[in-house]
């Protein structure tokens, strides 16, 4: 290699490192000035307005209570609200959730008529109910509704 071309490579690999550690200074200080994650404010679900919905493209376009939109496609988490977009459908779209105890759910966003309105918020748990005879004092006997008859011929 010549001296020259030596020299170029030198020159463009010092202002290649020179250009990282700028951007490593960026990113230092972007994160030192950004918020911890456990001070996020929580929005539930139910203060978004679901504006817009495109069900082939796996995209929905929310409002938050603060007027900023938000573009969620399938897959994208919704920190404040501690979900995630499961699936888009024509009027409605389905989340995985978890509380704030860490107990799974899902909830179901209905598209209202009248898009200044808030959506429809169904939540359903996915922990399974309890066992019959645990919940409760005492014991459940469990009949069958169609039990045989007993016959008394005999």
């Amino acid at each position: 290699m010549t001296t020259s071309k030596t020299a170029r490579l030198a020159c463009l690999c010092v202002l290649f490192i020179g250009c990282v550690a700028v951007v490593e200074r960026w990113a230092v200080a972007a994160t030192a000035s950004a918020a911890p994650a456990a001070a996020v404010r929580q929005i539930p679900l139910e203060q978004y307005h679901l504006l817009a919905l495109s069900p082939s493209e796996g995209v929905a376009v929310l409002r938050t209570p603060d007027r900023q939109l938000v573009t969620l496609r399938t897959g994208n988490a919704l920190a404040p609200a501690r979900a995630r977009l499961v699936q888009v459908l024509g009027d409605r779209l389905r989340f995985d959730t978890v509380d704030d105890k860490g107990a799974r759910g899902g909830a179901w966003m209905i598209r209202p008529a009248d898009p200044e309105q808030l959506p429809q918020v169904q939540r359903v748990s996915l922990t399974p109910p309890p066992a019959p005879g645990v919940a409760g004092k005492g014991t459940t006997t469990v009949v069958p509704l169609s039990a045989p008859a007993k016959s008394s011929s005999q």
